[in-house]
C-alpha cells in the first residue's frame, strides 16, 4: 500500500514540475514577444524621423538650388521640418540616438548601432527566422 503512495506521489510531482516548466516556457515567450514589439516600434519611430528629415532635406535644395554635397543651413532645415511637421523638436530616436542630418544630396543617418532581431517561426521548415533590423533608411 505504501508503494502505491510512492508511486502516485511521484506522478504527481512530475506533473507539477512539467506544470511549472510550461509557465516558465510561456512566461519567457512572451517577455521575449513584448522586446521586440518595443525594440521593433522604436526602429520604425526613428525610421520614420530619418524620412521626415531627409524629405526637409530635399525641399531645402531645392528652395535654395543646392548642389549635392553642399551644406544646408540649419535656420532653413528647421523651417522646412517645421513645415511638414509643425515643429522640429520632435525628432528626436527613442533609443538615445543623435541624428546625423550632413549635407544635401546624403542620406540621413542616425547614430544608434545596436541591432533589433524578430523572430518568427515557419511551420512549413520547422525552423527558427531571425531578421536583423538597423536604425537606418539603407537597406
Amino acid at each position: 500500500m505504501a508503494s502505491r503512495m510512492d508511486i502516485r506521489t511521484g506522478k504527481r510531482r512530475i506533473w507539477c514540475l512539467t506544470g511549472v516548466g510550461v509557465i516558465i516556457v510561456v512566461a519567457g515567450v512572451c517577455l521575449l514577444a513584448g522586446y521586440q514589439r518595443k525594440a521593433f516600434a522604436e526602429r520604425t519611430h526613428c525610421v520614420g524621423n530619418l524620412v521626415h528629415l531627409r524629405l526637409a532635406k530635399v525641399v531645402c535644395q531645392k528652395e535654395l538650388g543646392l548642389a549635392d554635397g553642399d551644406p544646408i543651413p540649419d535656420k532653413t532645415l528647421i523651417k522646412c521640418l517645421a513645415m511638414d511637421l509643425g515643429q522640429s523638436d520632435r525628432l528626436k530616436c527613442p533609443s538615445g540616438g543623435t541624428y546625423l542630418v550632413g549635407n544635401a544630396g546624403i542620406t540621413p543617418k542616425c547614430s544608434y548601432t545596436n541591432i533589433c532581431y524578430t523572430y518568427s517561426f515557419d511551420v512549413s521548415h520547422l525552423r527558427l527566422n531571425r531578421r536583423a533590423w538597423k536604425h537606418s533608411l539603407e537597406p
